[in-house]
């Protein structure tokens, strides 16, 4: 009776220590996934970042409400903008408004 009970506590610790190990694998493989996701997501954040926008020679315009103007839409002739690029900003007015 000892003997078929040590057989069966035997058997389950193999199939506890199959189980941890297989739990092991699976955690490492899901937190690689993660760490490869997250490194994605990082890299598709800084390609499209506004300071790399700059740096490829585009401005971002605040228009006279202190917003990004996204489009011409928001501006009118005489408003005052300003003009943010790589190394700095400047200031300037708005002379003419041509819809495109």
């Amino acid at each position: 009776m000892a003997r078929v009970l040590t057989g069966k506590l035997d058997t389950l610790k193999i199939r506890l220590d199959n189980g941890r190990e297989s739990l092991e694998v699976s955690m490492e493989r899901k937190a690689e996934n993660a760490k490869h996701r997250l490194e994605m997501l990082r890299q598709g954040l800084e390609e499209n970042s506004p300071e790399t926008y700059r740096q490829r020679g585009l401005a971002r315009i605040i228009g006279p409400d202190g917003n990004a103007a996204g489009s011409i839409k928001g501006l009118k002739a005489g408003d005052r903008i300003r003009i943010e690029m790589t190394d700095g900003s400047a200031r300037a007015a708005v002379e003419e408004i041509e819809n495109g």
